[in-house]
């Protein structure tokens, strides 16, 4: 069994843990990982390229149904995959922090005059509060947040975790969720309030910010699914930092405060 299902809280603050591969790799060939990998890929092209917005709900749900049945195919347990229901409560308390944490972040930095800039987005002109509602109660806990979640700090996560040290499956993890925003991160650099300039060079320096921004979210997402021993932790922390963040764009839009 991958070490996920063993996993205590002072685990997560020794050095030692992190380094520890585990004893019992699978003996197979990897054909889910490499499955699940040729999944996210045509899911990510799908969701971007593809599928309108009105079906993005359906179409992240399910993808990450696909990953889950994949892995559930090689006996991988709820327990490995972040999915055990018995550690919801435990999953909810650290998941609650972290959100109440991220969201008291986002308000300050929506008092800073230059971090407004970054905040705010053209999508936002003429939107009205039945979309935005729509998008933080709906959209972004459902398809983005627990949709991501499951598929990276789930699925992925747990499928690493069985042939890897937690180290280098949390690496892995947030490289793969990294790479995961290199089409929307194109999309937002024509809507966000900022310039970032002119040229193939100057763009793919955008790009690679948001690359490493969101790779460096995904290490904390994989911390607190650690933590919470449940992908909900982690999604309640993915669901307010895109949702608080729409939510104060949108209000700086809207009030013109920039």
């Amino acid at each position: 069994m991958a070490q996920s299902a063993e996993l205590q809280e002072a685990h997560l603050w020794q050095r030692e843990w992190w380094r520890t591969t585990p004893a019992d790799r699978p003996d197979r060939t990897p054909w889910p990982e490499l499955a699940v990998l040729a999944v996210l890929i045509i899911w990510n092209l799908t969701a971007n390229l593809l599928v309108q917005d009105a079906l993005e709900v359906p179409t992240n749900v399910l993808g990450a149904g696909l990953l889950v049945v994949i892995a559930r195919s090689a006996s991988f347990s709820w327990e490995q995959l972040g999915l055990d229901r018995r550690r919801l409560a435990t999953a909810a308390r650290v998941g609650a922090v972290a959100a109440g944490l991220i969201v008291a972040a986002v308000a300050l930095l929506a008092l800073v005059p230059a971090a407004r800039e970054g905040l705010a987005d053209e999508r936002f002109v003429g939107v009205d509060g039945a979309e935005v509602a729509y998008d933080v109660l709906i959209r972004i806990p459902i398809a983005t947040a627990l949709g991501e979640e499951i598929a990276f700090r789930g699925v992925v996560l747990g499928m690493l975790l069985a042939w890897t040290s937690p180290f280098r499956a949390t690496l892995l993890t947030s490289l793969l969720f990294g790479l995961w925003h290199i089409a929307p991160g194109l999309a937002a650099l024509d809507t966000t309030a900022v310039d970032v300039g002119d040229g193939s060079v100057v763009e793919a320096g955008a790009v690679a910010g948001q690359v490493l921004l969101t790779g460096l979210a995904g290490v904390i997402f994989c911390w607190l699914r650690l933590r919470g021993r449940h992908v909900l932790a982690p999604s309640l922390a993915h669901w307010a930092l895109n949702g608080a963040a729409l939510l104060a764009g949108w209000l700086i839009v809207q009030n013109g405060w920039v």
